[in-house]
């Protein structure tokens, strides 16, 4: 059997019409009506109207069902639970009672709500059946029993008049019922939704009997019934539908509470537990459990089993007793889930109500009483043993944790970063456990005036000292360090005791040396006033005495003058035959006569002319010394 499926939300009031979700409902293939032997009825998960649209090509949210020719007047429990909670999902076997108060009625049916709704809802999740296997001599009927032979209507034996406009066939497969009579059914075991809409402690399910008012005639305009397919209402108005109470089928008062889980730290899992049962989809839909119904999480699946922090079993619907004996005790507790030890916690639990705080202490669970709806919520709070404060240990280099499965701290050793208290170390590493300092920092401040050190405690120092140093200034000497500065000593001495070159000083380079055409001195007299040239004295004007007067044109490089020695002819008197002789000052003075022979003697050859005479042309004698120095004629 293919089961149609519909979603549903748990309902907060004990009256609502749709009380849980379809997801607590445990829908199992193969559910069919009756499913003894050539007894057994048949179900698609179709509810009426969803039939009605099909079979009629309609397309209605719902039908009329104006009449009530023929309607379910009760059930009774034949197996299943017999108490059971609003909400909860059961399994149950139940023996219908068809009641008519009309005529013949023809291929009787019904629908029985799974949803906790009505049949006459579209869209809903339904089981269905019809009264079979019918007869066809209406001589074997068991109306009783659960399961058949039922009326016959369209039956027709002996042909002639009695049979027109009847079956004569056994092409019709749905029973019929006849005016004043019960018929009763038997259903295999199905699923439905506890629910007590009258509020009168006695379960009951919503239903809906369909019917046709006319008989088949196995005509296309009247075709036979065949099966559960062809069981809808005859039109919109042909059923009845209602709430119709399950005999011995005792529906509790309710209430409902949530269990919250609260972890100090966030570690560790655990399993929610109400009245001794983990909070889980198998005992949240199994029947006779204590809780049904798991909401206020979305999908309206329990979530009791492994929760960690923040977790929750969402909303669960619990007994409260009866209408006569109203109230009922709970508990609430826990179990250790997946490694997880409960020696290792303390445990704490809070229960609220509408009124205010009913549970407040230091407990694994929690004894509470419940009244008809009650709304509690509990809050089971683990505090580990060890948390995060006490498993502190104060050293950076090891990662402490709390294992959960044993309440002990434990204390790793990792690689962090981290600071040994020198502070002359660098880029400190925990290695087991212990921080280890690393290389020395670098103190230099790269001042040479500064004496770099590092003192553990404070760091890097940098003390003023007095030493050499350079201020960079080239045109200072002897610079010194002074208040953690170099100040420049007094200025270079960039004379080169060259006359030929000017000296002076750049900051940036030092002494400098040009060369200059400055007036200089040699030391020689004979080459004439000098001149600098190329950085020396090599510009020389030439001999000084050139072009000088008598007795003072003769270079004398040890004297430094042009004096001519002393006694040399000069022409300082007029009579050539007088000697004149310079006196070695540079003048010229009178001297002694020469002697000679006749001047002006006519004469053949120079002896004629005496010692210091020449004959001279036209042969006649003359001084041999010239008046103008000496020169010889």
């Amino acid at each position: 059997m293919k089961v149609k499926q519909k979603k549903w939300n748990c309902s907060n009031g004990l009256t609502a019409r749709i009380i849980v979700a379809l997801s607590c409902l445990v829908v199992v293939g193969g559910l069919l009506w009756g499913a003894q032997t050539a007894y057994g009825g048949t179900s698609d998960g179709v509810c009426m109207v969803d039939r009605y649209n099909a079979k009629k090509g309609a397309n209605v949210s719902s039908l009329n069902c104006t009449s009530n020719d023929v309607k379910l007047a009760q059930f009774t429990l034949i197996s299943g639970p017999t108490e059971c909670l609003p909400g909860e999902g059961i399994k149950v076997v139940l023996k219908g009672e068809f009641v008519s108060t009309a005529q013949d009625r023809y291929d009787v049916g019904g629908f029985i709500a799974q949803d906790g709704g009505t049949p006459n809802d579209k869209g809903g999740l339904c089981y269905s059946d019809f009264l079979h296997p019918v007869s066809f001599t209406n001589t074997d009927l068991n109306l009783t029993g659960g399961h058949g032979p039922y009326y016959n209507a369209e039956s027709c034996t002996g042909g002639g008049a009695a049979c027109a406009g009847k079956n004569v066939s056994p092409g019709d497969a749905c029973g019929d019922i006849a005016q004043g009579t019960h018929a009763f059914f038997i259903t295999d075991e199905i699923d439905i939704i506890c629910q007590d809409s009258n509020n009168d402690n006695k379960a009951d399910v919503g239903t809906c009997t369909v019917w046709a008012n006319s008989a088949s005639d196995g005509s296309s305009r009247k075709p036979s019934c065949t099966g559960e397919a062809d069981v809808t209402a005859e039109t919109s108005s042909k059923c009845t539908c209602g709430n119709v109470t399950i005999v011995g089928l005792t529906a509790l008062k309710s209430a409902r509470i949530t269990v919250n889980k609260v972890l100090v730290p966030n570690s560790g899992l655990f399993d929610l537990q109400l009245d001794g049962k983990t909070v889980e989809d198998a005992n949240c839909t199994a029947q006779n459990e204590p809780f049904s119904c798991c909401t206020g999480n979305g999908t309206g699946t329990c979530a009791g089993s492994d929760v960690g922090n923040g977790g929750t079993t969402g909303q669960l619907i619990v007994s409260a007793g009866t209408a006569v004996n109203p109230g009922a005790n709970h508990t609430i507790g826990e179990i250790a889930g997946t490694d997880t030890s409960l020696s290792a916690y303390t445990t704490h639990i809070t229960c609220v109500d509408q009124g205010g705080t009913i549970f407040n202490g230091d407990a694994t669970s929690a004894s509470i009483h419940l009244d008809p709806d009650d709304v509690i919520t509990c809050t089971i709070t683990n505090t580990n043993l060890c948390n995060s404060s006490t498993c502190d240990d104060g050293n950076v280099c090891t990662d402490d944790r709390c294992d959960p499965a044993t309440g002990q701290c434990v204390h790793t050793a990792n690689t962090a970063s981290c600071n040994d208290g020198n502070a002359c170390t660098t880029n400190d590493t925990c290695s087991n456990k212990v921080c280890v300092g690393g290389q020395a920092p670098n103190c230099d401040d790269g001042n040479g005036c500064t004496t770099d050190g590092c003192n553990p405690a404070s760091g890097c120092f940098h003390t003023n000292n007095s030493n050499s140093c350079d201020d960079g200034n080239a045109c200072t000497t002897g610079d010194t360090c002074s208040g953690g500065a170099c100040v420049g000593g007094p200025a270079p001495n960039c004379d080169d005791g060259n006359g030929c070159t000017d000296d002076g000083c750049n900051p940036a380079s030092g002494c400098f040396h040009t060369n200059n055409s400055n007036s200089c001195d040699d030391g020689l007299f004979c080459n004439g006033p000098d001149t600098c040239s190329g950085g020396t004295c090599s510009a020389h004007a030439g001999d000084p005495c050139a072009g000088g007067t008598e007795c003072n044109n003769l270079c004398n490089e040890e004297a430094n003058n042009c004096f001519n020695p002393n006694a040399a002819l000069c022409s300082f008197d007029a009579d050539a035959c007088i000697t004149s002789q310079c006196n070695g000052s540079g003048d010229c003075v009178a001297g002694n006569a020469i002697p000679i022979t006749g001047p002006g003697t006519p004469c053949a050859s120079d002896g004629e002319c005496g010692t210091d005479g020449l004959c001279a042309p036209p042969n006649t004698c003359i001084c041999a010394v010239s008046g103008s120095g000496g020169a010889v004629l």
